[in-house]
């Protein structure tokens, strides 16, 4: 039986979207499965006080947050093609 394995990711992330690479090749040679799940790092960090050229990009992270968020309750099954895409 396949380990389940839950990644997190925030779209505007390249962090995030460097290692969901690397996990999805993970998935081919090891015994796991991979379940995408959106978070937002607009969320987390709203209401900091934070660099202001920072907080001027997470407010234009909000729209792509709202469709991966939208994704995953409406077609879970489709939140990793969104992503790859």
């Amino acid at each position: 039986m396949a380990q389940q394995v839950t990644f997190w990711f925030d779209c505007s992330c390249p962090f995030a979207w460097l290692t969901s690479r690397w996990i999805k090749e993970v998935e081919k040679v090891r015994d796991i499965e991979v379940t995408f799940q959106p978070m937002s790092l607009s969320v987390l960090n709203k209401g900091r006080d934070l660099d202001p050229e920072y907080m001027k990009m997470m407010e234009a992270n909000w729209g792509p947050a709202r469709v991966a968020a939208k994704i995953a309750v409406e077609a879970p099954d489709k939140v990793d093609a969104f992503y790859t895409a």
